[in-house]
Parts: C-alpha cells; structure tokens; sequence
C-alpha cells in the first residue's frame, strides 16, 4: 500500500504512461521494470520522493516524474538519478 498521498500520485503518473514503450541502448524499459529498479534501489517511500521532488539537470531540469508524464525516455531518467544519487554504474 501506499505511505502517503504523494507515493500514490506517483504511482497513478506511472500507471498512465505504462502503455509507452522507451527504446535505451540498454534496450527497453518499461515504467513498471523503471519502478521496480526505482524501489529495489532505493526503497518506495525515498524512491517515489525522488521521483516527485528531485530536479535532474540532465533531462532538462525536469523532475522523474515531469519526465515521464512528457514522454522522456525512463531509461534516461534511471541513469539521471544513478548519476546524482551516486549508484553503482553496474547497476545503471
């Protein structure tokens, strides 16, 4: 279930979009497999944060989830947040 009013927002932005397939030269990305490596890597509560309230520079200064409700690739958005939150590039 959701923990608050925001993880559940996100999840709807999600849920919209998950008809859209994102071609990344790490091959396709769906938004469910992009939420699933967003809370394995994170956990839902800090993942589905980040995704509502951190700015990427890298796509355009756009939140994940401005990102994704304007079409951005979600593999675009996985590496922008790997990079700013330093991740392990193996698991980019």
């Amino acid at each position: 279930m959701w923990n608050s009013a925001a993880d559940a927002e996100n999840s709807g932005r999600l849920r919209r979009a998950s008809g859209n397939r994102c071609a990344g030269t790490l091959g396709t990305v769906r938004l469910t497999e992009f939420q699933e490596l967003l809370h394995t890597e994170f956990g839902v509560a800090r993942g589905d944060q980040l995704l509502a309230d951190h700015v990427l520079p890298a796509v355009g200064g756009r939140t994940g989830a401005q990102a994704i409700e304007e079409g951005i690739d979600p593999r675009e958005i996985w590496r922008a947040l790997c990079a700013d939150f330093d991740v392990p590039r193996n698991r980019w």
